[in-house]
């Protein structure tokens, strides 16, 4: 959002940001009057994630080149704002431009700048062409934010060129998706949502109603977080309770009950509409973990133990388990990620590295870890290997695809039980008194294990390695390790913990019951001895009878 000449200028991110996060557009309202500074926060990811943004659009522009297509650029003059940009966008537009990148448009009260607008050969009022939009994008697939922007522009090229007329094939929008795949819509299809959100968020610019965070996926692009985290640990805000989806955080609030404090509160027989009872004893007693941290310091309490859940699925440790972790670089090319950094230790923290910086080293690293695995196995066939949430099962499903190698080796790990998540036998086994089930958090309950690495979470890991592939510095490589490393460690330290709850577990429970006494068999008389050694005589004297009688048969 921008003020300029006492008129407030949007763009299609705003609406986006706005679809994602009100209150993300409330503060930047703010800013854009006066009210409030934006902060200024340093977001690696993010910065990295728009080089990979730009690089696939740059991409993208070469091939257009490569094409022979004549391609007008268009840049902003400081001088003339959007304005002059504007005209020389709809001035290319008019002179029939196969491309048109950077396309600026500005008309009541939005601006905007479109990746590519592209020529096709259907008449408008330009001539005998008219344009579409595209727009480059790192996502997988294309995504509601997507279609709203395209809307936009499309919305902005028909009051250029005017709108077909009955009978002329549709318009379309398009996303070039990360992975190359173009994908393309009808814009008629998405002009009713368009319209509907786009007047939406013209009221709320119009009438600002108050409103408040809450978490959401825009945090983590997001400049204001650092306020809404402020906010939710001053507010005592019911976010804060592990496991409280938006919805129980509604429903609550409409029942009155706005704090962790106050939930923590709640009389057992409390009933909130919309939260089924077992789900609410659940929230209750989290929050009351938490509320008592303050004071008492990390705490866990033991769940019910469960059949096929929890502590059932913590073996007991063999001298040949592996404790591994592994680093993925999700946005690494079209054609997916790279896991570029696979980490295992032992139970003396004996750490080793397998590292890749292309297609075929990922696939070494994959096949050397499922072959050490399978060796290990062999040498014990009780090893298990540990590891923190599904995504190192899932890498693993992906590679064997990927590759077609090892499919048999992988198989086995899978059926065999060897993979062992330790976040499914923390989430059915234990309650912490921390706001978080995610590994780190779970550290507090491990006082012997300090980090020291300077790479600190998954996020910054990308970012190094982005930053040892374009200096070859072996030093930043040397720090990703460490930190991954630290991950292993903490997951040994874990599974270590986990087996002492366990065993305690086990203790509460009340001693088997001792096995009923043998049955007395019942004294047979002499009489029915005899008798039933009578009957299996007579029955074996027919049988021979019944046998001869076949023999003799012409």
């Amino acid at each position: 959002m921008q003020l300029r000449d006492s008129h407030l200028f949007v763009s299609p991110s705003d609406l986006t940001v706005y679809l994602a996060c009100a209150h993300a557009s409330r503060l930047s309202l703010d800013v854009a009057h006066g009210c409030l500074a934006r902060p200024e926060v340093d977001k690696p990811d993010a910065e990295m994630l728009a080089r990979k943004g730009d690089a696939h659009e740059a991409a993208y522009l070469a091939r257009l080149r490569a094409e022979g297509r004549t391609v007008v650029e268009i840049t902003l003059d400081k001088e003339t704002w959007f304005d002059g940009a504007a005209s020389a966008t709809e001035a290319a537009m008019r002179a029939g431009a196969d491309v048109i990148y950077q396309g600026a448009f500005v008309h009541d009260g939005w601006r905007g700048l479109s990746d590519f607008l592209l020529r096709v050969e259907r008449p408008s009022a330009l001539g005998e062409w008219s344009y579409e939009v595209l727009d480059t994008k790192l996502a997988r697939t294309a995504k509601p934010s997507h279609i709203l922007q395209l809307c936009f522009y499309a919305d902005e090229i028909a009051r250029i060129q005017g709108v077909p007329p009955p009978g002329a094939p549709p318009v379309e929008i398009h996303v070039l998706l990360g992975s190359g795949e173009q994908a393309s819509f009808r814009s008629d299809d998405f002009a009713a949502y368009y319209r509907r959100i786009r007047g939406r968020f013209r009221d709320f610019l119009a009438a600002p109603p108050a409103t408040e965070p809450y978490p959401c996926d825009h945090c983590a692009l997001c400049d204001f977080s650092p306020l809404c985290e402020a906010w939710w640990e001053q507010t005592d805000h019911l976010s804060r309770v592990a496991g409280a989806q938006r919805r129980h955080v509604a429903a609550l609030q409409a029942g009155g009950i706005t704090t962790l404090a106050a939930l923590a509160a709640t009389p057992t027989d409390t009933t909130v509409a919309g939260i089924p009872r077992a789900t609410l004893d659940k929230l209750r007693a989290q929050a009351a973990l938490q509320q008592r941290r303050t004071a008492e310091g990390p705490l866990v309490e033991l769940l019910p133990l469960r059949t096929n859940a929890g502590f059932a699925l913590l073996p007991e440790p063999s001298p040949g388990d592996l404790f591994f972790d592994i680093e993925g670089h999700p946005f690494w090319e079209v054609d997916g990620s790279l896991e570029y950094l696979w980490g295992v230790t032992d139970p003396a923290d004996d750490f080793s590295a397998l590292t890749a910086d292309s297609r075929a080293g990922e696939r070494a690293a994959f096949e050397a870890f499922v072959d050490r695995v399978t060796a290990a196995r062999a040498a014990d066939p009780d090893l298990h290997v540990y590891h923190y949430a599904p995504y190192e099962v899932t890498a693993l499903r992906r590679l064997m695809g990927r590759y077609g190698s090892r499919e048999q080796e992988v198989d086995d790990l899978l059926r065999g039980g060897v993979l062992v998540d330790l976040y499914s036998v923390v989430r059915n086994a234990v309650r912490v008194s921390e706001p978080s089930y995610g590994l780190k958090a779970l550290e507090s309950f491990l006082p012997a294990f300090e980090r020291l690495a300077e790479v600190k979470d998954g996020g910054t890991s990308i970012v190094e390695y982005e930053r040892y592939l374009a200096t070859g510095d072996e030093t930043v490589l040397d720090g990703i390790k460490a930190y991954n490393r630290e991950d292993c460690i903490s997951t040994r330290l874990l599974r270590d913990w986990l087996l002492e709850r366990k065993s305690e577990a086990l203790a509460t429970l009340p001693p088997a019951p001792p096995p009923p006494p043998p049955r007395e068999r019942p004294e047979v008389s002499l009489e029915k001895q005899i008798a039933a050694e009578e009957r299996a005589a007579a029955r074996e004297a027919l049988r021979a009878g019944l046998l001869a009688a076949a023999a003799a048969a012409p």
